[in-house]
């Protein structure tokens, strides 16, 4: 669900671009093909006024991974470009927070990630992003960003690979956002080779002020990598070149969402929302990808007053029955004056390299109310999954 819903009096227009994922994981007995697809669904465009509502959707993605849990007993009718084929799973770097003060500022690399493909036949390549986006601006403003992903192979010139929007107007009062901004991109390339993907933020309107700040942070990418055929001659490999990354097999594993809560204040307890559990007890040094999403809402409970809320995500592992580690900190937070309801996605990806462990990992989300004034938040549909290669 996305739900946005403003109290506006004068005949002003506003308009909001933002970006909203899921992730959906499961196990299924399904023994053909199957086809996963996202409808929309229009449940309120309402006019409050003079001006014309409208909403529009675009740049869907969508990617499937998919693992086999047992043998097929029918491999003499399995389709060529159904064959299990090992991956390359890369974590990025981010490149610390990006401060904006006005929008003549030069766009900024956030985040990177670097892949070798020598050993790899036409691959297919899966690059996923998040971030955070933290914005407090004044009255009669508008906040806007592209994000661009580029690809440079071979240290050759960055080709633009798809570019993203982030948009938000404001015509009274102060608001302040903190949310969450990511995407999801996938090819199928044509080289061989190290080549490197990389975000690049550039500032499309930002508020000069005094009390006007823009800050991303929490920049994350991860990539995998995977041959669309097998190896073989046409593909012109060095078979004693051994230096190259091997392709190595994958473990996939389903979390499990713990319920929804909704929070009336910051003495409100923390709220475990999902969990994913993997067992490295046969792999070294193994690499390891979370994906979680979930929904967030802000309800206003007083029609004259700031609606304010802050809400911590904060990631934890623990291994073998120890203690949780703290992986990461996330922020949501409202402060609107305009806003009576506000339903959005946020999702975030992290990928960490650990150290050998004996037996299983688990790793959960749990979210900690810090601020909640003339409010309510809403937490639900927390989804998790991990996907881990030996290192």
């Amino acid at each position: 669900m996305f739900e946005k819903v403003n109290i506006q009096s004068d005949d002003l227009s506003v308009k909001s671009v933002e970006s909203f994922n899921f992730i959906f994981c499961e196990g299924t007995t399904c023994p053909e093909c199957c086809d996963y697809f996202v409808t929309i669904k229009p449940v309120e465009i309402i006019n409050g006024s003079e001006t014309d509502v409208t909403a529009t959707i675009s740049n869907g993605r969508i990617v499937a991974l998919t693992q086999s849990l047992c043998e097929c007993s029918n491999d003499q009718h399995k389709p060529k470009d159904t064959e299990l084929k090992d991956v390359i799973l890369m974590c990025g770097q981010g490149n610390g927070s990006a401060i904006f003060r006005n929008p003549s500022e030069s766009a900024v690399r956030i985040a990177n990630v670097t892949i070798d493909t020598s050993r790899l036949c036409k691959p297919k390549v899966l690059v996923e992003f998040s971030s955070i986006i933290n914005y407090a601006v004044t009255a009669d403003s508008n906040v806007g960003f592209q994000f661009e992903l580029f690809r440079v192979c071979n240290n050759g010139e960055p080709v633009l690979r798809g570019s993203w929007t982030f948009e938000v107007g404001l015509i009274e009062g102060i608001f302040a956002s903190s949310t969450g901004f990511g995407f999801t991109f996938c090819e199928c390339v044509n080289f061989s080779g190290c080549c490197e993907y990389f975000v690049e933020l550039k500032p499309i309107e930002v508020p000069v002020g005094r009390l006007d700040n823009i800050m991303i942070s929490n920049s994350k990418i991860t990539a995998l990598v995977q041959s669309t055929k097998t190896l073989n001659r046409s593909c012109n490999f060095i078979d004693s070149e051994d230096h190259y990354p091997k392709t190595k097999k994958i473990l996939f594993a389903c979390g499990n969402g713990t319920g929804n809560r909704t929070f009336t204040s910051s003495d409100d307890s923390a709220f475990q929302l999902a969990q994913v559990t993997v067992d490295t007890t046969c792999l070294c040094k193994p690499v390891v990808n979370i994906e979680f999403s979930s929904i967030v809402s802000f309800i206003r409970t007083s029609p004259s007053l700031d609606l304010n809320g802050l809400l911590l995500f904060e990631l934890f592992r623990v291994c073998d029955d120890g203690h949780a580690e703290s992986r990461g900190i996330w922020t949501v937070a409202k402060i609107d004056l305009n806003s009576s309801k506000f339903t959005e996605s946020f999702d975030f990806t992290f990928c960490e390299p650990i150290k050998c462990k004996s037996g299983c990992c688990t790793y959960f989300v749990k979210v900690t109310p810090t601020e909640i004034e003339n409010g309510q938040v809403s937490v639900s549909n927390g989804r998790i999954a991990a996907l881990v290669q030996e290192g």
